[in-house]
Formats: structure tokens, sequence, C-alpha cells
């Protein structure tokens, strides 16, 4: 078996990450943590999604979904974003993703090459600012 490819070295927790754990630790140990850190909310999931979610299964939308995301889903929230903020998008200009860093990351991907320059304006999430290994010489400026 060989090895890792060098990029895989360059990767190390994520500040968030380590930030939930550490604040998981601390409750753990008794102490009150107000922890703002995953984005997660602090209510459970609602009997009306869970219930939407148990459908789902039982109507066997239990495989993986197209990468985009389902069209029956891009299809409501074009209706969705027609009605409620009046704009006009159709389903292939919609796509899912499984939360906002996955969607930057997305954007990033598909925008900006090895050496591009990024400004990112601060303040922003912890982990915009760590470089990714996946696009190595991309500079990222800060201001502030």
């Amino acid at each position: 078996m060989g090895t890792l490819a060098g990029r895989m070295s360059r990767i190390s927790e994520p500040e968030t990450l380590a930030m939930a754990r550490r604040s998981r630790e601390l409750a753990a140990k008794g102490l009150k943590v107000i922890n703002l850190t995953l984005g997660e909310p602090d209510f459970p999931t609602p009997d009306v999604v869970k219930k939407s979610g148990m459908n789902a299964i039982r109507n066997n939308y239990s495989y993986y979904s197209p990468v985009n995301g389902f069209l029956e889903l891009r299809e409501v929230i074009c209706k969705k974003l027609a009605r409620e903020n009046e704009l006009e998008y159709s389903p292939n200009q919609i796509v899912i993703t499984t939360g906002a860093k996955q969607a930057i990351a997305n954007a990033i991907l598909t925008t900006v090459d090895p050496g591009d320059e990024v400004i990112l304006i601060a303040p922003y999430w912890v982990s915009s600012s760590t470089p990714h290994p996946i696009l190595p010489g991309l500079f990222i400026q800060t201001v502030n």
C-alpha cells in the first residue's frame, strides 16, 4: 500500500471541530458552556421534520441523491424564491449542499485557481482563513 498524497500532511483538525470538542469536554466536567462552534441548533429536531424524514425513508428516498440535489427539491426552492423573494431561477441554477462550508468550498473550487488571490473580509468564520490543501498556492488576504 502506497503513502498518502503530500497534501494530506497539511490537513489538521479544523479549528471549529477542535473548539467543539473542547466545549464538550468542559461541559462533561460540569461547566456551563455556551457552544457557538458548529452552528447546530440548541433544540431537538421538530416532529414535522422527523416525520418527513421517516416518510422519505418509507418512500425509498434512502439512496444517494444526485450531486446537485433532487430535482423535486430544487423545483420547490425555485417556487419559494419566486414567491417570497421575487427571484426567478430554474432548477438547473440551484445546487443543494450539506451545509455552508460545502457550498463555499464548491464555489471556490469552481471559480478559483491555484495562485489566485482571494480577499476575505473580517469578521469571518474561524476556519475560513485556513489554507485549503486542495488549492495549493491559494493566497487569502484578510481585510479588517
